[in-house]
């Protein structure tokens, strides 16, 4: 049999010359006779599937192989149902004899597979883990540009949009506006930048065209993932060119000048061979800062102008800032199956983002590409895979505004794994062992990791074990150890992990499960040692998180005199001069007696001395941060058309990350009068004072007011005119130093449920809430010290998301939902730390899909409110983005 094409649908018409499904039949002693294969989820084959012809008592079951033969009374036209346990029914309208039937029945929610909770192929319903999972016919409905912006409305999915078409995942973890704690990977690749913790989605050739799904797993993940998984993973997994053969165009237009466009051709060439080709482009404008707002304002006010080369010196041609967003890429997979359970991919492509994004410290813009390498071997028993990826962002095309310099990163990301999956000869144990190996290469040429330039390479390696029992037809026991070593810290971590799942009906499961997870510092967070912003007084300086943070050296940098001394003092005869040149300006005095009080200056001798505001933060290196999640959780499908998951979890975690922090006290001089208006006295001398009417103690009273005035604010309190240098900083460049710490610990508990109402395999309602105990802290202990700092996982507590969707195989199709978060207060770095308010969104999308075309819009915060996903983000407003996509 030669299937033509693979349905998907409730009730459908089939006119002969279309092509949708074709059947055989033929009149045997006045029977119509059909025959056909019934296919389920990834097109596996479903025997016993049910066969009837509607009204009648007519009907059959699919073989092993999925294939059945029918035998009917009835006349053409006359439709059949096709039903299996755990899939939604569909039925069919036969209008008259073709050849073979294909048909493909949807799982219901809990009977589909996913592959990234366990590292292996398993029925979401009995997964022992937290998992959502976005299929491609809703995948198919929502006309947005980015895929990422598909998960907005899964339940415990926060996605911070900051831009057209950028933003942050949040899962069970904390939201940054650089750095994310969730593992994101694409076909088993990590596509998140490993030396930086930030991923640009503009540089993957990701596209709604190409995938056939998002699975979402929430919370730890470290046993079998590594470090860094903290928060949960998103898999983009892409429609495999064995499966889905055949050439997709795509083309979008919408406000904010925004144009996408996208193709994929995949051809089947012979039983073992297949290739697939995918390329996009997308254009738009960013989201602007408003100068009218004064946090806004405040912000624009201090990029640095014109953009000068790190490396060079010259100023290079930038716009500040510049708005305009490009993102294009493509990708080839050459597939090759050996034999029914085994298939080998090679991948390559090349992705480019340009456009402004956003650090903890505030914009900054890069243009730079991203190719990728694959070879992949998927098996029954075996999984293996080795990938490179090249972040390569050379000198001119990367840049921070608050510095005004350009910035470079050039890293080489190597990864490697292999998996073995067996069983112990029973029915009821199953192992899994694994390897997995990362290397990361960088280069900054001194823009980032300055002084610590040749020594920035790490590595981490792991050896993992997953194994399940079961201990009864409905109890199983799962267990996962990992243990890894983090170079770079020279540290080694485990991380377990133990669950319990009951499944108590086919379409009923229980689980209770902890999870241990730790996380890596990024080669950002180890060796920085750069500016991350400029004032006219100092630079404000990130130190490096791979060494002790001391302040030994007793050095300081005073504002009056522009110098670092010991302890920051200032000498006396430097207040003198300054006061004497003030008084000079002002006409006060005559210029015979400023010029005898320029000839005292040299015998002014001493200093006064500064008095840290704060003792100074001293750190040993960063720590690997954990995490240790406790979850009960359920998923079901009640009477076959309600969806139900709940989940309860507590999280204990400690040597959470910081943002940059100033570890840096600030330097007072409360006695700078006093010391000064005494060498005054000391030195002044009275008989040529008394020539002006004036004593030394009159003239020590003007000098002590004078430097008072910028010492002591109205109030009489001293004003902070230094800062204490620490030892990591360098040592001749005035700086305010600033450095990632680890916070102590923290704890929270978290529900999220949801419940989808299926009416048919079209159409759907969904509502589901996430509510956290907690996400702010106001005084937050710093690990090892008696400091504290604000901290908050920048996100709200509360978030509601309610709406519908309706996809069927052809016909009009739409969807539309509300979302609610409340207001949260963010600590996010330098630029976006604030309050933030609460919003509440709808977005909408219709469309119609015709055989080979469908054509639809799709509205992002229909009714244009301002909403900002963190305190000083510029205001996402409403998005339309109108797309067609044509079937060849």
């Amino acid at each position: 049999m030669n299937p033509v094409h693979f349905l998907s649908g409730s009730k459908i018409q089939l006119p002969g010359y279309l092509l949708l499904i074709l059947f055989s039949s033929h009149f045997l002693s006045g029977q119509s006779v059909v025959t056909g294969k019934v296919l389920g989820d990834s097109n596996s084959e479903l025997p016993g599937a049910n066969i009837l012809v509607v009204g009648t008592t007519e009907g059959t079951s699919a073989d092993d192989s999925g294939y059945f033969e029918l035998n009917s009374h009835e006349p053409f036209p006359f439709d059949i149902t096709i039903s299996f346990v755990g899939y939604i029914t569909k039925t069919l309208t036969l209008i008259k004899p073709g050849t073979d039937l294909f048909i493909v029945l949807e799982p219901l929610p809990g009977n589909e597979v996913v592959v990234s909770a366990s590292r292996k192929s398993e029925m979401l319903q009995v997964a022992p883990a937290s998992v959502s999972l976005l299929t491609e016919r809703k995948l198919r409905g929502d006309a947005v540009g980015e895929p990422m912006l598909s998960l907005r409305n899964l339940p415990g999915v926060d996605i911070a949009q900051y831009s057209v078409g950028g933003g942050q995942i949040t899962l069970r973890g904390r939201s940054e506006v650089f750095q994310t704690e969730t593992f994101i990977i694409a076909d088993y690749r990590n596509i998140v930048i490993p030396s930086l913790g930030f991923l640009a989605f503009g540089q993957h050739p990701i596209d709604m065209l190409d995938l056939e799904r998002i699975e979402v797993i929430k919370g730890p993940a470290s046993a079998l993932y590594g470090p860094g998984v903290e928060a949960g993973i998103v898999h983009f997994i892409s429609r495999d060119p064995f499966r889905y053969p055949g050439t997709s165009l795509s083309l979008g237009a919408g406000n904010r000048n925004q144009f996408t466009s996208s193709f994929r051709h995949a051809d089947v060439l012979s039983d073992q061979i297949a290739y697939k080709i995918t390329g996009q482009f997308r254009t738009a404008r960013d989201f602007e800062l408003d100068p009218d707002d004064p946090v806004h304002a405040a912000r624009m006010a201090g990029y640095i102008t014109p953009i000068v080369s790190a490396i060079t010196g010259e100023p290079i041609d930038a716009k500040v800032p510049d708005y305009n967003q490009n993102a294009y890429g493509f990708s080839g997979t050459l597939a090759y199956k050996p034999n029914e359970k085994t298939t080998l991919y090679a991948v390559g492509g090349y992705g480019v983002y340009e456009g402004l994004f956003r650090t903890a410290q505030g914009e900054a813009y890069v243009a730079s590409g991203r190719p990728f390498a694959q070879l992949r071997l998927n098996s029954e028993q075996w999984f293996a895979q080795a990938y490179w990826s090249k972040v390569n962002s050379k000198d001119g095309k990367a840049f921070l505004y608050n510095t005004g310099m350009t910035t470079v990163t050039i890293s080489d990301q190597f990864e490697s794994q292999l998996q073995y999956q067996f069983d112990l000869g029973n029915d009821r144990t199953d192992l899994t062992l694994g390897a997995d190996y990362r290397l990361i290469h960088i280069d900054t040429k001194n823009t980032i990791h300055g002084r610590f330039e040749e020594e920035d390479d790490y590595s981490i390696a792991g050896l993992y074990a997953q194994g399940s029992y079961g201990i009864t037809g409905q109890l199983e026991a799962v267990a996962a150890a990992r243990v890894d070593h983090f170079s770079a810290l020279e540290k080694t971590s485990l991380a377990p992990r133990l669950g319990l799942v009951y499944q108590a009906s086919p379409s009923n499961t229980l689980r209770l499960t902890w999870n241990k997870a730790f996380g890596a510092p990024t080669s950002l967070n180890l060796y920085g040692d750069t500016s991350i912003a400029n004032t006219d007084a100092f630079q404000i300086y990130l130190l490096n998180g791979k060494e002790s943070l001391t302040f030994n050296n007793g050095l300081g940098y005073n504002f009056i005199t522009g110098a670092i001394t010991p302890g920051g003092s200032i000498p006396l005869n430097s207040l003198f001069g300054l006061v004497t040149s003030g008084l000079a300006a002002s006409g006060q005095f005559p210029q015979d007696l400023t010029d005898y009080l320029f000839s005292v200056t040299p015998a002014v001798t001493g200093t006064t001395n500064a008095v840290p505001t704060a003792a100074p933060v001293t750190r040993s290196p960063l720590k690997l941060s954990e995490s240790d999640m406790f979850e009960f959780g359920y998923k079901g499908v009640i009477q076959g058309k309600w969806a139900v998951s709940a989940d309860v979890y507590y999280m204990n975690r400690k040597n959470i990350l910081s943002a940059p922090l100033p570890i840096a006290p600030f330097l007072i001089y409360p006695l700078a009068g006093n010391d000064l208006g005494a060498s005054v006295i000391a030195n002044a001398d009275p008989d040529v004072l008394a020539q002006y009417g004036l004593t030394p103690e009159s003239l020590a009273a003007i000098y002590s007011g004078s430097i008072e005035g910028f010492t002591l604010d109205g109030n009489g309190a001293p004003v902070a005119l230094g800062l204490l240098k620490s030892d990591n900083s360098p040592a001749a460049v005035p700086t305010y130093d600033f450095a990632y710490l680890n916070f102590d610990k923290i704890n929270y508990w978290g529900i999220e449920a949801g419940v989808e109402y299926f009416v048919d395999d079209a159409l759907s309602f969904f509502g589901n809430i996430t509510w956290l105990s907690r996400t702010h802290w106001q005084a937050l202990a710093i690990s090892n010290t008696t400091l504290t700092a604000p901290f908050s996982l920048n996100l709200p507590d509360t978030r509601v998301k309610l709406g519908v969707n309706r996809f069927p195989q052809k016909g009009i199709y739409y969807n539309a939902a509300l979302r609610f978060g409340s207001a949260w207060e963010s600590v996010n770095g330098l630029s976006f730390s604030g309050p933030v308010d609460g919003y509440t969104l709808a977005d909408a999308g219709l469309g119609y899909r015709f055989p080979k075309l469908q054509v639809g819009v799709s509205v992002t915060n229909l009714f244009d409110e301002k909403y900002r996903p963190i305190y000083g983000a510029p205001d996402i407003r409403r998005l339309i983005l109108a797309k067609v996509v044509l079937e060849l």
